[in-house]
């Protein structure tokens, strides 16, 4: 995804022009969330069902979680349950794990649907071991949504990556279990500090 296309540009984005929702492009998951949530906020009914009648969830790409997170919420607040359902389904094909914002946003999403196979199916990709670190608030979100998932053993592996990247603070918010090792911190090695005191020189 570009940089016109990043999530902070999609989110919100209506598509570009005026099209009927019977010729609008089905590929990007963000755009159909869109002009799904503009036509259910004008009461464009039956612009709405012309658009479900082309069965978006059969057709969008799965390849952006963030994007297939948006489609489904919108499918939810619309009622359609079983197309949310079957893109739940869709999207337990591998996705891009690299965004650990938007992967937590598509697991939230996953089991807000109550597909649960496909929650199984994006936590055996091992999120977990592929997100990026580069964003400590996305990092902290994956952690609670898989805290949430009751994924620990992904919760264990996130958060001691978190502490390897120095976000020691999330390893002890998500490994509380384990916090009285490391009771006077961590050395470079990843090692718990021992105990010290400080003396005054003679």
């Amino acid at each position: 995804m570009d940089a016109a296309r990043s999530r902070g540009d999609r989110r919100g984005h209506c598509p570009a022009g005026p099209r009927p929702a019977g010729h609008a492009s089905l590929e990007d998951p963000w755009d159909v969330a869109a002009l799904l949530k503009v036509l259910r906020a004008a009461g464009a009914s039956d612009a709405v069902a012309a658009l479900l009648a082309r069965d978006p969830a059969a057709h969008v790409s799965v390849a952006d979680p963030g994007g297939v997170a948006a489609l489904l919420e919108e499918l939810r607040e619309a009622g359609e349950g079983a197309a949310a359902t079957a893109l739940a389904t869709r999207a337990a094909a591998p996705v891009s794990l690299d965004d650990p914002r938007d992967v937590a946003q598509l697991l939230k999403a996953l089991r807000e649907a109550g597909a649960s196979d496909a929650v199984t199916a994006l936590l055996a990709c091992d999120p977990a071991a592929e997100a990026s670190l580069d964003d400590p608030v996305g990092v902290a979100r994956l952690l609670g949504q898989l805290r949430e998932a009751g994924a620990s053993d992904a919760v264990r592996i996130l958060a001691t990556r978190a502490a390897n990247a120095g976000m020691f603070d999330l390893f002890l918010n998500y490994c509380p279990a384990r916090a009285p090792s490391y009771l006077f911190g961590r050395e470079p090695d990843r090692t718990p500090s021992q105990s010290w005191r400080w003396q005054e020189p003679g």
